[in-house]
């Protein structure tokens, strides 16, 4: 049988976005098979109101304004003490890595809570703080760079299952089925055209529908997620675990190796 439980699960409850390029919460909606509109990206379906982050964060001006080189790495410039937590986030969110994960709890007593969700950090603190409205266009204005770059300031973060209400929100917006090429083609569209107001309407009644239902089970999901956190900070931990051990072996070999010699 497969072994479905993932180190990864322990970000389940933030998937992150980048709103300019496709992240982790698009990678985990294609991998479930749900394939957006072609030309909709993630951002447009949050703005379109099919799906909402669980969690977005702004950004510094002052932290992308300051980055001379930006966005070229090694960063040139200042880097404020009060902007670290900004560089962590972006670094973790932006410059997207399989093996990059956000959570980073060396707590012994609380290792299952994902770092975003304790209150006694500073990470966590600094991430409430800079949490803004993730509500259909409620973006934050663009950072015009000094270099002609255009920086949407802030980061998405989506739980794993808001990626089903984005497949059914999609399925809510389409309006029409597909007109064939036949002799009534013509006044099967301008029938559609006149009765366009209507089937907007329905569509975004049914759109609105699913975000209430959805709400309704957020209570539930977000149950689940925390046990996905949890399961999947275990199985990284006994992951580490297990790469000390063979760390260890090794170097002890190694200075059995030598002491033979």
């Amino acid at each position: 049988m497969a072994n479905w439980i993932s180190s990864s699960d322990k970000d389940c409850r933030y998937l992150r976005e980048d709103p300019g390029r496709s992240g982790q919460f698009s990678r985990f909606v294609q991998q479930l098979g749900v394939t957006l509109p072609e030309g909709v990206t993630i951002a447009d379906a949050v703005r379109f109101g099919w799906v909402t982050p669980a969690l977005r964060v702004r950004l510094p001006d002052e932290f992308f304004l300051e980055w001379e080189n930006y966005p070229k790495r090694p960063r040139k410039g200042v880097l404020r003490p009060e902007f670290e937590w900004a560089e962590e986030l972006h670094d973790a969110a932006i410059i997207f890595c399989p093996g990059v994960q956000l959570h980073q709890n060396d707590d012994a007593e609380r290792w299952f809570v994902h770092s975003f969700d304790r209150l006694d950090t500073a990470e966590a603190r600094h991430i409430r703080e800079h949490a803004i409205s993730a509500e259909p266009n409620c973006e934050p204005q663009p950072v015009h760079h000094p270099n002609g770059t255009v920086i949407a300031p802030y980061i998405d973060f989506f739980a794993y299952w808001q990626a089903y209400r984005l497949a059914e929100s999609i399925a809510a917006a389409i309006m029409f089925k597909p007109i064939l090429n036949t002799p009534a083609a013509a006044e099967t569209i301008r029938q559609l055209e006149a009765d366009l107001p209507r089937w907007q309407e329905f569509s975004q009644d049914r759109i609105v529908t699913i975000r209430g239902e959805y709400e309704e089970r957020a209570p539930t999901f977000d149950w689940l997620s925390r046990y996905r956190t949890l399961r999947g900070a275990a199985v990284d931990a006994i992951g580490r675990l297990h790469s000390l051990r063979r760390q260890r072996k090794r170097s002890s070999q190694s200075w059995d190796s030598r002491l033979k010699t």
